[in-house]
């Protein structure tokens, strides 16, 4: 019963992850310079011809209608067609950008940090390179081996600032800082989210995700030059991030 438990709180993990990195995609393209229509219409094209293609699209519709019909679509592998290819984008996705299975328990002799860091020193600006530096959705346990684990590491500071948190893990900075170091010129874009945070089993979705359900998403760009040049800097940097998401996801918990 505990290894079924185990499975479905995994997928259930799966799935958040799923819709936050969906919905982070969907934001980082609508920040991108120009609008989605500018960048899809061909400038050969008549008006009348340009107003079909965007029908056919649903990039006619409201941009949360739209946000919908994508995570519909992208829960089920259609991702659509690629004008530049002419192929399907998934199968773009899974063939030619780089991808790789990072595990956090590596085999002696592999390097996590390095796999870390190989992945993110291809990046050009056309790449994001998606880390959850928590390592995991917040619950109790999870908290106090992190605490546990950052004072038997000597880090008496940053323990008693992680037993403070409320509502998300203490950040592991290796990974993130791994990935930094290898492409200083990429700008940081940290991703909070609320509405989802008690889900740990199937039932715990079935009961947090009714209609009316609102789900809050919060996000913060840091310019490349802003961040700190030292790994110091650059630690202390991300735990002032976590300790704000905290308190971000704390007031919407506690607004009616």
């Amino acid at each position: 019963m505990g290894l079924k438990r185990f499975i479905l709180r995994r997928l259930v993990e799966i799935a958040v992850i799923f819709f936050v990195i969906m919905t982070v995609l969907f934001i980082l393209f609508r920040l991108a310079p120009g609008d989605p229509v500018s960048r899809m219409v061909d400038p050969s094209m008549t008006p009348e011809d340009a107003r079909l293609l965007m029908e056919s699209m649903g990039l006619d519709q409201p941009v949360w209608t739209q946000y919908l019909y994508y995570l519909k679509n992208a829960a089920t592998g259609n991702m659509g067609m690629s004008f530049h290819y002419g192929e399907p984008v998934t199968h773009i996705l899974l063939n030619r950008l780089p991808n790789r299975f990072i595990s956090p328990n590596p085999k002696e002799g592999h390097s996590t940090i390095d796999s870390i860091a190989d992945l993110a020193g291809g990046m050009t600006s056309a790449d994001a390179f998606v880390i959850f530096p928590e390592g995991g959705n917040f619950t109790a346990n999870r908290k106090i081996k992190a605490i546990d684990r950052l004072r038997e590491g000597g880090h008496i500071a940053a323990a008693e600032r992680a037993a403070a948190l409320r509502n998300v893990l203490p950040p592991r900075p290796a990974g993130t800082l791994a990935a930094i170091t290898a492409c200083p010129t990429a700008d940081l874009v940290f991703v909070a989210h609320t509405g989802l945070d008690q889900i740990a089993t199937i039932g715990d979705l079935w009961t947090a995700i009714p209609v009316d359900k609102v789900v809050e998403i919060g996000w913060q760009v840091l310019p490349s030059e802003r961040i700190p040049a030292t790994s110091e800097g650059k630690s202390e940097l991300l735990f002032d991030v976590w300790e704000k998401i905290d308190e971000w996801v704390e007031v919407r918990k506690t607004t009616p």
